[in-house]
């Protein structure tokens, strides 16, 4: 990925505080699962030459309604 495709400066620099490069990120969905009759996908983050998962973002998200 590049910085102009993720758009949100912040983003970009809790990704690189490490020191790589974001151009090693990239942006990934979960297949949909169905938990308690709810339909929820996860959208994150993931170093391609690390494996390390973005949970520190705002981008990092349960995408749907989740209901207690």
């Amino acid at each position: 990925m590049t910085d102009e495709e993720i758009r949100n400066p912040e983003v970009v620099k809790t990704l690189t505080s490490d020191g790589s490069n974001i151009a090693d990120w990239g942006k990934y969905t979960t297949r949909s699962i169905r938990s308690n009759g709810q339909s929820l996908q996860v959208h994150f983050y993931m170093n391609n030459a690390t494996g390390k998962i973005d949970y520190e973002t705002s981008d990092f998200k349960v995408k749907g309604v989740v209901n207690p």
